[in-house]
């Protein structure tokens, strides 16, 4: 089997698919198989599976004149790593969602269910701006986690995670707040207006868009299309607290807000720090790649193809086709 799928039907390709073979829970093969073979008989579409760890560049490998979008067929991982490929150009981003939690395809209004997703985006030529940022050589699309839940991402075998999706956290989350020495963590940015402004947590939340692993909002003042990013710093030292803030956050009608010790800031541009010895983990986007020190800059724009009945006040109605 080739690495590259075309469509059967003559002409330009215009629309390129990328998807992760690895994506989501392994009791969804059924239903990742179905979309993959609904998505390749979409005419002008080539199907490529990705590359693990240099999804970004391949993106950018795959861009020609004639490519009027890329569909990215996985989870939160994927998605934004193609999201880092296409940062900066005027082509268009479909998010196909077969993942874990779908967080950024939550975010955009776009249907749970891939096959609904396909037909939802491939009928429209609506698209919001997604402002994305840079973290070191990462590329922040949906969040960056520092701390306990970073922690969990880095002890969580992927294996384990294939299996059971979701509900891999559980146990080792327990585990881990046991265990947790809540190592002091340093924020330091620049306000909305210019200010300066600095935090010490133990845990530290940065996000782009108002969910967090999952459909929930639970940031109430993010926007993807603003240069500007909300952050909870998690002041206490107490596993009581840990674990009262990440129910509210998981639950449905939690209020993580409403809890003391809990500091929420807008900043434009951060650094993050810790005198803990090797730095404290680090995820960005859900992928535990990076550990403290950390810049996070406002960087390129990608365009997201969203449902055409969306009536968000941000939609951008475009006129080219996608």
């Amino acid at each position: 089997m080739t690495n590259t799928l075309r469509s059967s039907s003559a002409g330009a390709i215009t629309r390129i698919i990328l998807h992760n073979p690895s994506a989501g829970s392994s009791w969804r093969w059924r239903r990742r198989q179905h979309v993959l073979d609904a998505l390749r008989a979409l005419p002008g579409t080539m199907l490529v599976p990705t590359r693990e760890g240099a999804v970004a560049a391949q993106t950018r490998e795959l861009l020609t004149a004639e490519t009027k979008s890329v569909f990215a067929c996985g989870g939160d991982g994927t998605v934004s790593d193609v999201a880092s490929g296409l940062a900066g150009t005027d082509i268009a981003l479909g998010i196909i969602p077969i993942g874990t939690t779908n967080t950024l395809a939550s975010e955009f209004g776009i249907p749970a269910h891939p096959i609904c997703a396909m037909h939802a985006l491939v009928a429209s030529s609506t698209t919001r701006q997604l402002r994305t940022w840079t973290v070191g050589q990462h590329r922040l699309v949906l969040g960056v986690g520092v701390g306990w839940d970073a922690r969990l991402m880095w002890r969580t075998p992927m294996a384990i995670k294939r299996r059971l999706g979701y509900f891999a956290f559980t146990p080792m989350g327990f585990a881990l707040a046991a265990t947790y020495e809540f190592p002091e963590i340093a924020v330091d940015g620049i306000g909305i207006d210019g200010e300066r402004i600095s935090a010490v947590g133990t845990s530290v939340l940065v996000s782009n868009c108002k969910r967090w692993a999952g459909p929930r909002a639970v940031f109430p003042n993010s926007d993807p299309a603003r240069d500007l990013l909300e952050v909870f710093v998690l002041e206490p030292h107490s596993r009581m607290h840990l674990a009262a803030f990440w129910l509210n956050m998981m639950l449905p009608g939690g209020k993580p807000l409403a809890l003391s010790g809990v500091r929420v800031l807008q900043l434009r541009r951060l650094t993050l720090t810790s005198a803990a010895l090797g730095g404290v983990e680090a995820h960005i986007n859900g992928d535990p790649v990076a550990r403290t020190p950390l810049s996070i800059e406002p960087s390129g724009t990608v365009r997201v193809i969203v449902p055409a009945r969306s009536s968000d006040p941000v939609a951008d109605s475009s006129t080219r086709t996608v």
